[in-house]
Formats: C-alpha cells, sequence, structure tokens
C-alpha cells in the first residue's frame, strides 16, 4: 500500500487530480486509488480522522468504509495520497494506527514524501495561508518559521525540520519503507510517476502503473482540465484542499512574498543540505 504524504506545496492536487481522473484505467492495471476518505481529489477525510482534525466528515469514509472497498476490489496496489497526512508526523500513536490497519489488510506499507526547497516551500506556503486569512507580515512568519523550524497556523503545523518529519515515519513503518522525492517544479508528476517500477516491489503490483499506457496520462494532464486552466490562470479560491493550486511554477508568489537575501542566506545556513541527505539516505533501493 503505497502512502503518499505529500508534503504541501509539492504539486500534490496535480497528481491527485491525474491519479482521480484516471482511477478507472489504474483499477483495470491493479492500482486501487480508492473512493472511501476523499474530499475532492485527495485522502484527507483519512488524515483528518487520524490526527483528530475538527474538517472530519465521517459520511466521506474512514478506515473502515476504505477497508471494505479494498477487501470488495483486493488489488495488487493501493495508492493513498493527501498532503494532510504529512500531520501525522506529529502524532506516532497516529502512525501506529494506520500502520495496524494496513498490515491487517495483508498490505506491506510504503511511505513516499515529496520535499520542497524551504525557501521556495516557505513563499508558497506564505502565500497560500495569506488565503486562509493569515494577516502576519512576510519577513515576521520567516523569521518566527526559522526560530521554530516549523510553521503553525490554526493548529496545522508545517514541519521545515524534514529531516525530523521523514524520521517519524521511518520510527514507525521502519527506514525501507520510506522513499524521498525531491520536488520538480517543472514536471512533479512526470517525476513521481518515474519512481513507481523502482520503488514498488515485484510481486506487489509493479505493474499496475508502470504498466499503463502513456496516453492514459497523457490524456488527463492537468493543464488539459477545467480545474487546470482555472489555477493556471490563478482565478480560483483555493481555500478548499481540492482547489489548492499545486503547480507553483504556474503562479508565482507576489513579490512581496519573495525572501530577501538575508533571509535566504538564513534559510540556506539553517536547513543546508537537508534534501540531498534524505534523498540519499531513502532512495529507492
Amino acid at each position: 500500500m503505497l502512502l503518499h504524504v505529500g508534503t504541501h506545496k509539492t504539486a500534490t492536487t496535480s497528481l491527485q487530480s491525474t491519479l482521480s481522473s484516471a482511477s478507472a484505467e489504474l483499477l483495470a492495471h491493479g492500482t486501487l486509488y480508492p473512493e472511501a476518505g476523499r474530499v475532492g481529489l485527495a485522502h484527507h477525510n483519512i488524515a483528518w480522522g487520524l490526527v483528530g482534525d475538527d474538517r472530519f466528515e465521517p459520511g466521506r469514509g474512514f478506515l473502515d468504509e476504505l477497508a471494505d472497498e479494498v477487501r470488495v476490489l483486493r488489488p495488487p496496489l493501493v495508492f493513498l495520497s493527501s498532503e494532510d497526512f504529512e500531520y501525522l508526523g506529529h502524532s506516532v500513536d497516529s502512525l501506529r494506527v494506520l500502520r495496524r490497519w494496513i498490515r491487517q489488510l495483508g498490505y506491506k506499507p510504503l511511505v513516499v514524501v515529496s520535499l520542497r526547497d524551504v525557501a521556495g516551500y516557505l513563499e508558497s506556503l506564505y502565500a497560500e495561508l495569506v488565503r486562509h486569512g493569515l494577516i502576519e507580515d512576510f519577513d515576521l512568519f520567516v523569521r518566527s518559521a526559522l526560530s521554530a523550524r516549523q510553521v503553525v497556523f490554526r493548529g496545522w503545523v508545517f514541519q521545515l525540520d524534514y529531516e525530523r518529519l521523514v524520521a517519524s515515519f521511518a520510527e514507525v513503518f521502519g527506514e525501507r519503507s520510506i522513499v524521498v522525492i525531491p520536488f520538480d517544479g517543472h514536471d512533479m508528476v512526470g517525476r513521481f510517476l518515474s519512481y513507481v517500477p523502482q520503488i514498488v516491489p515485484n510481486g506487489a503490483g509493479v505493474g499496475a502503473m508502470s504498466g499503463i499506457p502513456t496516453d492514459v496520462f497523457e490524456n488527463v494532464r492537468m493543464e488539459d482540465t477545467e480545474l487546470g486552466q482555472l489555477l493556471a490562470d490563478n482565478r480560483l479560491d483555493a481555500r478548499s484542499p481540492e482547489d489548492v493550486c499545486a503547480s507553483q511554477q504556474r503562479v508565482q508568489p507576489p513579490a512581496s512574498f519573495r525572501l530577501s537575501e538575508e533571509l535566504r542566506t538564513r534559510v540556506s545556513d539553517t536547513f543546508g543540505q537537508q534534501i540531498e541527505r534524505l534523498v540519499e539516505r531513502y532512495s529507492p533501493s
């Protein structure tokens, strides 16, 4: 069972749109992108239920409903995706619940984490949180984030110390069950899908996604959908999870949301080469 945990602002919506649009073709090739627990394009309700988020809605499905769907279809590979799974990194107990649930269904967990450089992440995250009502000055926002090594807003915690975040998942699922993928601002969907043959073991549905004809994904490119056009034109209110603009390269933050050279240097000094270290440590074997 592949668990895509984001993180936020790494083109998650673009990937989820692709998977959702191609769900029938995926299932025909052995990969289930479940309906249960979905809010819009992704399995946010599963994440919210596990962490006790106020946005959780029982009627959208949780672990029992998701288990029922998996048992009926029994695919070689189950693919769950929500950037809000990132929040589980702050709750080891919730991670253990999820691990036990996956094993009870007879699957092996595989956690995939996408990471964006902290400088770009802070710029994009600030622009997103402003849409949610953040009024804090940008420079103060960045300085507070650097001091705390995380961003906390409305009870949501966005971890900037990626090594700490990944370590929490590795503690529960084991290091061999973790894969880290660096963010690609030009084609994150293509990069993610290119990893699938490497990260899904033989006998567990390796052909489920890698064996799908390329045109299945080409036919549901994000930019060709109505949602994609709205996002590209920056005309969509991004407050709901399914409306979040994940193609950050298309919608650049205003100049006032750009890091100064002084703050950019501080980010680099604080977080250094953490993504490179994590990619090396948690690369597909």
